[in-house]
């Protein structure tokens, strides 16, 4: 009663993000330090200035990402990947999926 399943290529995608995300953007992140003299010696601004700068880009990052995310469970997917207006926020559209 053995069964051999097919490959799902859907795990490639998912093999293929978690190796973006594990190598550009820990990248990225990791090697702010580098550029942050050069920064802060080009925008004349102090070292407190630019670290300030980025933890409040990370909060309103984190704040964001929940509004967002709560935002996509409430509405359906059609409606937020549509570039037609929403139909809450423009009665006059005949688009079909705004009806």
């Amino acid at each position: 009663m053995s069964q051999q399943r097919k490959f799902f290529p859907g795990w490639l995608v998912v093999a293929s993000g978690f190796v973006i995300m594990a190598t550009c953007y820990t990248v990225f992140v990791n090697c702010m330090s580098l550029f942050q003299p050069l920064i802060v010696s080009d925008l004349g601004i102090s070292l407190a200035q630019y670290n300030i700068s980025n933890a409040i880009s990370t909060v309103v990052s984190v704040i964001g990402s929940l509004v967002i995310g709560h935002v996509a469970d409430k509405v359906s997917g059609r409606v937020l990947g549509s570039p037609h207006c929403n139909r809450h926020l423009c009665r006059s559209c005949r688009h079909e999926l705004c009806r």
